[in-house]
Protein backbone atom coordinates (compact mmCIF):
# COMPACT_ATOMS: atom_id res chain seq x y z
CA UNK A 1 0.00 0.00 0.00
CA UNK A 2 2.72 2.57 1.03
CA UNK A 3 4.95 1.85 -2.43
CA UNK A 4 1.45 2.43 -4.00
CA UNK A 5 0.93 6.01 -2.20
CA UNK A 6 4.48 6.50 -3.18
CA UNK A 7 3.99 5.88 -6.35
CA UNK A 8 0.68 8.04 -7.02
CA UNK A 9 2.64 10.89 -5.23
CA UNK A 10 5.65 10.50 -7.74
CA UNK A 11 3.28 10.74 -10.29
CA UNK A 12 1.08 13.98 -9.11
CA UNK A 13 4.45 15.49 -8.69
CA UNK A 14 5.79 15.00 -12.16
CA UNK A 15 2.48 16.40 -13.49
CA UNK A 16 2.22 19.65 -11.24
CA UNK A 17 6.27 20.34 -12.55
CA UNK A 18 4.52 20.55 -16.05
CA UNK A 19 1.97 23.35 -15.16
CA UNK A 20 2.87 27.00 -15.21
CA UNK A 21 3.26 29.36 -12.82
CA UNK A 22 -0.29 30.67 -12.80
CA UNK A 23 -1.57 26.99 -12.29
CA UNK A 24 0.64 26.48 -10.01
CA UNK A 25 -0.35 29.15 -7.43
CA UNK A 26 -3.96 27.77 -8.25
CA UNK A 27 -3.41 24.49 -7.33
CA UNK A 28 -1.55 25.79 -4.14
CA UNK A 29 -4.61 27.91 -3.09
CA UNK A 30 -6.74 25.10 -3.98
CA UNK A 31 -4.31 22.32 -2.07
CA UNK A 32 -4.36 24.65 1.02
CA UNK A 33 -7.86 25.25 0.89
CA UNK A 34 -8.38 21.24 1.22
CA UNK A 35 -5.45 21.09 4.05
CA UNK A 36 -7.14 23.82 6.02
CA UNK A 37 -10.62 22.08 5.81
CA UNK A 38 -9.44 19.13 6.94
CA UNK A 39 -7.70 20.55 9.84
CA UNK A 40 -10.46 22.95 10.57
CA UNK A 41 -13.16 20.23 10.97
CA UNK A 42 -12.61 17.53 13.02
CA UNK A 43 -12.65 13.89 11.92
CA UNK A 44 -15.48 11.52 12.44
CA UNK A 45 -16.78 8.59 10.91
CA UNK A 46 -20.44 9.56 11.02
CA UNK A 47 -21.60 10.02 7.39
CA UNK A 48 -24.99 12.37 5.70
CA UNK A 49 -26.05 11.47 2.38
CA UNK A 50 -28.53 11.80 -0.21
CA UNK A 51 -30.20 14.60 0.95
CA UNK A 52 -34.07 15.51 -0.18
CA UNK A 53 -36.24 18.08 -0.12
CA UNK A 54 -39.68 17.32 -0.45
CA UNK A 55 -42.80 19.92 -0.94
CA UNK A 56 -45.90 18.36 0.49
CA UNK A 57 -48.61 20.47 -0.08
CA UNK A 58 -48.70 24.19 -1.30
CA UNK A 59 -51.24 25.93 0.62
CA UNK A 60 -50.36 29.10 2.40
CA UNK A 61 -48.25 26.88 4.80
CA UNK A 62 -46.00 24.86 2.64
CA UNK A 63 -45.11 21.45 4.89
CA UNK A 64 -41.75 20.18 3.29
CA UNK A 65 -39.80 16.49 4.64
CA UNK A 66 -36.63 17.13 4.38
CA UNK A 67 -34.73 13.50 4.59
CA UNK A 68 -31.17 12.30 4.69
CA UNK A 69 -29.17 9.03 5.23
CA UNK A 70 -27.15 8.88 8.57
CA UNK A 71 -24.50 5.74 7.72
CA UNK A 72 -23.63 5.19 12.07
CA UNK A 73 -27.03 6.03 13.70
CA UNK A 74 -25.17 4.73 16.66
CA UNK A 75 -23.04 7.27 16.87
CA UNK A 76 -25.08 10.31 15.69
CA UNK A 77 -26.52 12.58 18.44
CA UNK A 78 -28.69 15.33 16.36
CA UNK A 79 -28.98 16.23 12.39
CA UNK A 80 -29.08 19.75 11.36
CA UNK A 81 -30.75 20.62 8.35
CA UNK A 82 -30.18 24.62 7.30
CA UNK A 83 -32.69 26.34 4.80
CA UNK A 84 -31.70 29.84 3.55
CA UNK A 85 -30.70 32.04 0.66
CA UNK A 86 -26.92 31.08 0.49
CA UNK A 87 -24.98 27.72 0.86
CA UNK A 88 -23.94 27.37 4.53
CA UNK A 89 -26.76 29.73 5.31
CA UNK A 90 -30.23 29.44 7.55
CA UNK A 91 -31.51 32.58 7.43
CA UNK A 92 -34.86 31.02 6.64
CA UNK A 93 -35.01 28.28 8.76
CA UNK A 94 -32.32 26.10 10.87
CA UNK A 95 -33.99 22.70 12.26
CA UNK A 96 -32.14 20.50 14.63
CA UNK A 97 -33.60 17.34 15.21
CA UNK A 98 -32.10 15.02 18.15
CA UNK A 99 -31.40 11.19 17.17
CA UNK A 100 -33.18 9.32 20.02
CA UNK A 101 -33.03 5.59 19.95
CA UNK A 102 -36.09 3.92 21.35
CA UNK A 103 -37.31 0.47 22.59
CA UNK A 104 -34.33 -0.53 19.68
CA UNK A 105 -35.55 1.83 17.06
CA UNK A 106 -34.42 5.35 16.19
CA UNK A 107 -36.24 8.28 15.72
CA UNK A 108 -35.61 11.78 15.00
CA UNK A 109 -36.66 14.12 17.10
CA UNK A 110 -37.66 18.26 16.77
CA UNK A 111 -40.78 20.01 17.71
CA UNK A 112 -42.90 18.05 19.60
CA UNK A 113 -42.77 15.41 16.73
CA UNK A 114 -40.95 11.67 16.84
CA UNK A 115 -40.37 10.66 13.02
CA UNK A 116 -38.70 7.01 12.86
CA UNK A 117 -35.50 6.40 10.87
CA UNK A 118 -36.40 3.60 8.57
CA UNK A 119 -32.87 1.72 7.45
CA UNK A 120 -30.92 5.08 7.52
CA UNK A 121 -33.24 6.97 6.34
CA UNK A 122 -34.09 10.11 8.69
CA UNK A 123 -36.50 12.81 7.98
CA UNK A 124 -38.53 15.72 9.60
CA UNK A 125 -41.23 17.41 8.11
CA UNK A 126 -41.17 21.18 8.97
CA UNK A 127 -44.12 24.19 8.15
CA UNK A 128 -42.62 27.06 5.71
CA UNK A 129 -44.91 30.57 5.12
CA UNK A 130 -45.05 31.03 1.36
CA UNK A 131 -43.19 33.86 1.83
CA UNK A 132 -40.34 31.22 3.98
CA UNK A 133 -40.64 28.94 1.04
CA UNK A 134 -40.11 31.70 -1.70
CA UNK A 135 -36.71 32.71 -0.26
CA UNK A 136 -35.04 29.29 0.54
CA UNK A 137 -32.54 28.48 -2.13
CA UNK A 138 -30.23 25.84 -0.25
CA UNK A 139 -30.61 23.30 1.76
CA UNK A 140 -27.43 22.19 3.86
CA UNK A 141 -27.58 19.29 5.71
CA UNK A 142 -24.81 17.81 8.88
CA UNK A 143 -24.62 15.83 11.71
CA UNK A 144 -22.89 15.96 14.92
CA UNK A 145 -21.89 12.68 16.63
CA UNK A 146 -21.71 11.73 20.80
CA UNK A 147 -18.71 13.47 20.69
CA UNK A 148 -19.88 16.46 19.38
CA UNK A 149 -17.86 16.89 15.88
CA UNK A 150 -19.63 17.69 12.72
CA UNK A 151 -19.66 15.39 9.48
CA UNK A 152 -19.14 17.21 6.54
CA UNK A 153 -22.02 19.26 5.17
CA UNK A 154 -24.02 18.18 2.26
CA UNK A 155 -24.64 21.44 0.56
CA UNK A 156 -28.08 21.21 -2.63
CA UNK A 157 -29.02 23.99 -4.49
CA UNK A 158 -32.69 24.04 -4.33
CA UNK A 159 -33.89 26.25 -6.50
Amino acid sequence: MLKYMKCRISRIISVIKTFNPIMKLKFFFISCAFTFNSFASAQTTLQVTEPAFYVLDTSDVVPLRLSVKINELSNAKSVLFLLGTASDSSDVLLVSASVALQNGSYFLLYNNSKDPVLGHSASVVVSLSKEQFNLIKYLTIYAKDLAGLETQRVVVQVK
